[in-house]
């Protein structure tokens, strides 16, 4: 099954959801626990993760499982950059070689299923 562009960026925003719910995560772990705050935090990230999982079974029907899940592992550089952008962490040399080395393994799979 060939993989259209619009299916494609339908699963990259997908998996953008999913690295936003670990960010949602950080910051609600930050807070007093059992506190209004820590719980409605909480309840918005499962609530993020049911939108992610209707998505991802969407995207499921019109993309290959293999080649949907081994694109989950973008999510580690959606990572990055949220963390980069929201949080200002830095992003080091090997998390870029390590992005690299994901993004050519995700390309080699696309290019061999065709």
């Amino acid at each position: 099954m060939a993989v259209k562009v619009r299916d494609y960026v339908f699963l990259q925003a997908s998996l953008f959801v999913y690295a936003i719910c670990a960010l949602c995560e950080k910051f609600t772990s930050r807070l007093p626990v059992m506190s209004t705050e820590f719980i409605l935090g909480y309840i918005f990230v499962v609530a993020l993760l049911g939108v992610y999982a209707l998505i991802w079974q969407q995207i499921l029907k019109r993309i290959d499982l293999n080649i949907a899940f081994s694109n989950k592992a973008v999510t580690v550089i959606w990572g990055f950059i949220l963390g980069c952008l929201v949080l200002g962490e830095i992003i080091s040399l090997k998390m870029v070689i390590g992005a690299i080395l994901v993004i050519t393994g995700i390309i080699l799979l696309m290019v061999n299923d065709k």
